[in-house]
């Protein structure tokens, strides 16, 4: 018997040491991640203050949709250059934002990608979750996999955001709002490779 609970006291330890390593692996991802997303931000507005065009490809769609009108839709592809030709480099899609409205209802998101080609980062200010309440979704992505979700919302004010949740899974309330933030992004690659492919023959 006093094996069997030393045997388990070591599982149970060595078990809890791994978690706690995966947690601070995720945690120098998602700190990597954000190091990444301010540098980006950070060279985008430091190209739009001095006037000097930043390197991006931009689509506009404008419609009047049945039941709300004119809808309009700006979508700003950043990329970067690889090291593969002195003249005509290649270009990989780094950053991505999205601003789009039905009716009165505005919604504005952005997508970071890795030099991989791999999202790494969503954020998403969406104003149907809730009636009357602007939803904040920021989801951290590693290889692929999810690794840290979080969800904010308006105060009742609108003055402030509160956290709703905080993890490394989406709650299953939020589960259809992920899947269209997930088929964006597939629907953006294959927009960037149009206009790049386009724009480079």
């Amino acid at each position: 018997m006093e094996k069997k609970t030393i045997m388990l006291g070591s599982f149970v330890a060595l078990f809890s040491m791994f978690l706690c390593l995966s947690k601070a692996h995720a945690q120098n991802d998602v700190d990597a991640i954000r190091n990444h997303y301010y540098a980006v931000k950070q060279r985008i507005e430091q190209m739009e203050a001095v006037q000097l065009p930043s390197e991006y490809y931009q689509v506009k769609v404008a419609q009047n949709l049945p039941g709300t009108g004119g809808h309009e839709e700006v979508v700003n592809m950043y990329y970067g250059e690889r090291d593969d030709h002195e003249i005509w480099p290649s270009h990989w899609l780094e950053f991505v934002t999205i601003h789009y409205n039905f009716a009165v209802r505005e919604y504005y998101e952005e997508y970071l990608y890795n030099e991989n080609g791999d999202i790494a980062f969503i954020f998403a200010s969406n104003p149907d979750v809730e009636f009357g309440s602007l939803y904040e979704f920021r989801l951290y992505f590693y290889d692929g996999g999810l690794i840290k979700v979080n969800i904010r919302r308006h105060t009742v004010d609108k003055t402030d955001y509160i956290q709703v949740y905080d993890g490394d899974e989406i709650p299953q309330e939020y589960q259809s709002y992920y899947n269209e933030f997930a088929n964006r992004v597939k629907i953006i690659r294959i927009l960037y490779n149009a206009v790049d492919e386009g724009k480079r023959s």
